[in-house]
């Protein structure tokens, strides 16, 4: 036989729980969420509201156990602070002062969310974890797919119609 040896998840030990405390650079965190994908394919982030009113998405892949490394430099030390950036700022410039809570929701297309932060103000903002890699530019051209749909389609009937003929002339001869 090619398997030799039964597994059961019953006889896995048990997952092991780390914590790891990381700073974030910003300040206080008022308010905390994560994104969900539609079927569960896209990365996820971690969306902070703070206190000042701006809302950070950040990638899961930061907050990894074992502390991270600085990219380009294995035997540095590792992070002892949460990563950021300007862009990693959704809010831009809106502001939410004391966010109180935020809601995600997935859409329809697997790689954004919907996102909204609410506090004493209100902010809406569709997310992506990377590009949005189901979803077509505004500037696809629209016109030029529907016109080679249908030559093709019209190429795909010209050509059965070229079939059909050709078959009969041959039953006949």
């Amino acid at each position: 036989t090619l398997f030799r040896s039964v597994v059961s998840s019953y006889s896995l030990r048990p997952p092991q729980v780390a914590t790891q405390v990381l700073q974030f650079p910003p300040g206080a965190i008022s308010s905390l969420g994560t994104t969900v994908s539609f079927q569960g394919v896209a990365r996820k982030l971690v969306i902070f509201g703070t206190p000042a009113g701006l809302v950070y998405s950040i990638d899961l892949r930061a907050f990894l156990f074992g502390g991270q490394k600085v990219p380009g430099k294995p035997d540095a030390a590792p992070y002892t602070f949460v990563p950021t950036s300007s862009s990693s700022v959704i809010s831009h410039r809106n502001s939410v002062v004391q966010s109180k809570f935020v809601v995600v929701s997935p859409t329809n297309l697997e790689s954004s969310n919907h996102v909204v932060v609410a506090g004493l103000d209100m902010m809406y903002c569709r997310v992506s974890a990377g590009k949005a890699w189901d979803l077509l530019n505004d500037d696809f051209n629209h016109h030029l797919l529907m016109t080679i749909c249908g030559v093709l389609l019209l190429a795909t009937i010209a050509a059965r119609w070229v079939a059909s003929h050709r078959n009969l002339k041959l039953q006949w001869a």
